[in-house]
């Protein structure tokens, strides 16, 4: 009995003296561990405090440094706006000396066509040609540096283009949308042709794609009119196989004809008051007078967008999708015109076709290399092509076509030296491709076993603009789809 409690006691002992130990260990432990985080509270304490007289002796130091900074930065920033500012005027002052003599040589030789037909009627002044004196069928456009004489006064529209240019509603500081004011930003001024009587494809335009142009500061959107006049269309359909027709004396040129429509007026300014977007110039808006809107968008563009990079000219009958359309211009140079080009086009005689040219203006069997529908002229060549308009009328002479992509980008292009471009993005949308694209809409998707209508419409879904046979409904589908992307 003895011996088992002796060996009870020492066990108790022996655990007894093991917890004891293991708290003791434990106390150790936390008292370590506090002491650290005793230490590590009294660094960070001292590294705060440290750290806050630093910041204290920093900011008195460092304000009149800050001060310093911001007012180099603002200084640095007007000098680079007043060097934008003088590129700019200087870009404008020279547009401004080319388009004023450009007006006075325009004058001059309106003066001399008037002079040479005083007392004859309009289409009994032209000249009389003989079968020799027509260039050979075989001719090219090569030949056109200078015109022979036998082909005299063929600049018959000097007097319509100096009427034409004419501002009648003008925009309200134009291009100039860009955050520092001075336009710098501004890639593209997208200029859409239309006739007054057009105020809801201008909505539809406004509410769809043309609410991005006008919402980013890289793009630039007005639409571009003339004059309304009576019975303009009877008098289109009329005139169509006349001999004025033919030989191209627009239809502005009597003052008889400018019979205006004072309740479209007066909704046209209120449009323009309103949403500040439209040009209107001094001509009659007709078909074969797209020669004389072009010409004077031309040089208004010249005089009021010296600071844009980018003139594209539109019919509203189009569509823009933004991001895409300034992805493709960032890519562009500044020397040459873009659009779809035509190669070798052969001018048509046939009097009873709408784009029938008199030989008499243009004797070539075909045209030069053009543009066909819409284009894009960079702003600095917008003056070099006007001063093309009027040539030396004592020299030389220049045909005026009806027919303004052929005009533009043809004659004047090619007269001035200037090279032309494919736009890619360009689309002439109709037919299938159309009903393919605008199915998506509609809710009918492309399904299996159709692989090559998808690519199709994988490839269309590419392009940046589409134009040609665009209705209001056309707009806002492709908007839906689209939308400012």
């Amino acid at each position: 009995m003895v011996i088992i409690s002796l060996s009870s006691s020492s066990s108790s002992n022996y655990a007894y003296s093991k917890l004891r130990r293991q708290s003791s260990e434990v106390l150790e432990v936390t008292t370590s561990w506090c002491g650290r985080l005793q230490r590590a509270w009294k660094t960070a304490a001292l590294f705060l405090a440290l750290a806050t007289i630093f910041v204290f002796i920093f900011s008195l130091y460092s304000s009149p440094l800050l001060a310093r900074h911001r007012q180099n930065a603002q200084f640095f920033r007007r000098k680079q706006q007043q060097q934008q500012q003088q590129q700019d005027d200087q870009l404008r002052l020279a547009n401004l000396k080319s388009v004023l003599a450009t007006d006075r040589m325009l004058r001059i030789l309106a003066s001399e066509i008037t002079t040479t037909a005083s007392g004859e009627d309009d289409d009994d002044h032209l000249p009389i040609l003989h079968p020799e004196d027509f260039i050979h069928p075989n001719a090219s456009f090569s030949e056109f540096n200078p015109r022979r004489p036998a082909f005299g006064p063929t600049m018959n529209t000097a007097k319509e283009i100096i009427k034409a240019t004419e501002v009648v509603i003008d925009i309200k500081r134009p291009c100039k949308k860009a955050t520092d004011n001075l336009g710098s930003d501004l890639l593209a001024v997208v200029f859409l042709f239309c006739v007054v009587g057009d105020f809801s494809r201008r909505q539809a335009i406004r509410e769809t794609y043309g609410s991005a142009l006008k919402a980013s500061t890289q793009t630039e959107l007005y639409f571009v009119l003339g004059q309304t006049s009576e019975e303009k269309d009877k008098r289109n359909d009329r005139c169509r196989n006349s001999r004025r027709r033919r030989s191209l004396l627009f239809s502005n040129q009597n003052n008889n004809l400018l019979i205006f429509f004072p309740r479209l007026e007066a909704q046209l300014r209120n449009e323009s008051l309103h949403h500040n977007d439209i040009l209107q110039f001094a001509f009659t808006d007709a078909y074969y007078n797209l020669t004389l809107k072009a010409v004077a968008t031309v040089r208004w563009t010249a005089l009021h967008c010296s600071q844009a990079r980018f003139a594209f000219k539109l019919d509203s009958d189009a569509y823009v999708r933004l991001q895409p359309f300034l992805a493709e211009l960032a890519t562009f140079s500044s020397a040459a015109l873009y659009g779809q080009i035509r190669v070798g086009s052969p001018v048509l005689r046939d009097p009873l076709v709408k784009w029938a040219i008199d030989p008499r203006y243009w004797p070539y069997p075909a045209y030069p290399p053009y543009h066909a529908g819409p284009y894009l002229i960079p702003v600095n060549l917008t003056a070099q092509l006007y001063a093309t308009v009027a040539v030396e009328p004592t020299t030389d002479t220049l045909p005026a076509l009806p027919i303004d992509d052929v005009y533009i980008t043809g004659v004047l292009a090619a007269k001035a030296n200037i090279s032309r471009t494919n736009f890619p993005g360009l689309k002439l949308l109709w037919g299938e491709e159309k009903r393919l694209l605008l199915r998506e809409h509609d809710g009918k998707v492309v399904g299996g076993g159709e692989e090559e209508e998808e690519k199709k419409v994988d490839l269309l879904r590419k392009c940046s603009v589409f134009f040609e046979t665009l209705n209001d409904d056309d707009l806002r589908r492709l908007w839906a789809i689209f939308g400012d992307g």
